[in-house]
């Protein structure tokens, strides 16, 4: 008896910190958000099967769609249920394909194949084994995300150039702008991302004419919201 009541305790013990470190994740989220006038969406890439939340999503979606409606609702993709082969390539969910992916990409912009092959080899792509991705979760998450107004960017820029001491460098492109040349660009190189969105993205993401996307890991969030609120203009 005594042992099954030790049992219950750490159970209780571990689920209780597990949700004050949520709440303290929330709080600084929300912190950040007032700091740079900005609504932000958490994306968490889950490589242990323990750690992956319930599945919410029913139907196909696509990332850079799912970033919109996730506000208020935790959604987590695995490769079955993402439904843009650019996602999935970027995610490590689509593996030797980056041929077929550039033919198609020759055929819808015009391109030459010489061209979209190098540009889809140039799309950041994770290497390690990821089981799913959440958006919508603060339990740990990895990169922050959203959809914003240019002077919201640079009130963003002007933070980060006060913290660093520098100019930000970024890589721009047309294609997988919402999860390869953001979500997975600012997981690896630890630093802000921008993208004037794809033709997928602005058809189906919800990004508006007036919108960037931007993203940033979570960790640099945090140094941020360290500096205090965003410089005025």
């Amino acid at each position: 008896m005594e042992r099954f009541s030790g049992s219950v305790f750490r159970q209780y013990s571990r689920y209780r910190g597990k949700v004050l470190k949520m709440q303290t994740i929330i709080s600084q989220v929300k912190h950040f958000e007032q700091n740079s006038g900005v609504k932000w969406v958490p994306v968490t890439f889950h490589s242990n099967k323990t750690e992956i939340p319930c599945n919410r999503q029913v139907r196909p979606l696509r990332f850079c769609e799912a970033i919109t409606i996730s506000r208020g609702e935790e959604i987590t993709f695995t490769s079955d249920i993402l439904c843009c082969d650019g996602a999935k390539r970027s995610f490590g969910w689509l593996k030797d394909k980056d041929g077929e992916l550039a033919a198609r990409l020759a055929d819808k912009s015009g391109m030459d194949i010489t061209t979209t092959n190098k540009v889809i080899s140039q799309v950041p792509k994770l290497d390690e084994e990821i089981l799913a991705v959440s958006i919508g979760n603060y339990s740990n998450p990895d990169v922050l995300i959203s959809y914003v107004e240019p002077e919201d960017v640079m009130r963003l820029l002007r933070s980060w150039q006060k913290l660093f001491g520098q100019n930000l460098s970024v890589k721009l492109s047309s294609v997988m702008a919402v999860c390869g040349n953001v979500a997975v660009a600012s997981f690896i190189d630890n630093r802000i991302t921008i993208s004037f969105g794809c033709p997928d993205s602005r058809k189906y993401g919800g990004i508006e004419q007036n919108q960037l996307v931007v993203g940033l890991p979570f960790k640099l969030a945090m140094q941020l919201n360290e500096k205090g609120s965003m410089p005025n203009i």
